[in-house]
């Protein structure tokens, strides 16, 4: 195949000025062909993390997240091995059961009673959860709050399933004698 075919072929001359100079155009592929765009260290890292958000779908504004940033901070400083899915749900529940135990000390040592919040609403995939939230004030009279419990809420959702699961949760920390009272909000 000659260059000027194969230079018409990669190189639409619809495409170029209207001055069609077939050296100039043998010229510029050559010089592609031998010295081909450098892909950048930096490019290969944003195709990857372009896909990573998109194939799991998570938001862009994830890289801006400091827990983010500085995992890849920390990468960026030696190599280290990613973790399998075990290792990482390992690790997880081991930091759960560590600050369970933290939030489960911090609010029986709270001075005076707690008062709860919850929210109950249904997720865009038509599960349904509640949060249920903490607030007292610490013995310096700062206001704390602290989110308590999240989890699914089964069907059906009354008035007594939804007591049941918050009852739950407040005699999983050990803080069922301190309530103060409970304000429940159901989004529709």
């Amino acid at each position: 195949m000659s260059a000027v075919l194969l230079c018409r072929r990669r190189f639409k001359p619809a495409a170029l000025s209207v001055r069609y100079d077939p050296l100039l155009l043998l010229y510029t592929v050559l010089l592609s062909l031998l010295y081909p765009t450098q892909v950048t260290h930096q490019d290969k890292y944003m195709d990857e993390l372009i896909t990573f958000l998109v194939e799991n779908d998570l938001p862009f504004r994830i890289v801006e997240n400091p827990s983010f940033r500085n995992m890849f901070d920390l990468a960026m400083k030696g190599p280290v091995k990613v973790p399998s899915a075990d290792t990482a749900k390992t690790k997880l529940m081991g930091r759960y059961g560590t600050t369970f135990a933290t939030i489960k000390t911090r609010l029986q040592e709270a001075p005076g009673k707690i008062s709860y919040t919850t929210d109950c609403w249904t997720s865009v995939d038509q599960r349904p959860y509640m949060a249920i939230t903490a607030h007292w004030i610490s013995a310096d009279w700062k206001l704390c709050e602290l989110l308590l419990n999240f989890h699914h809420l089964p069907p059906p959702h009354t008035g007594g399933n939804i007591c049941t699961a918050f009852c739950e949760s407040l005699g999983e920390m050990g803080v069922a004698t301190k309530a103060s009272c409970c304000h429940a909000w159901e989004s529709t």
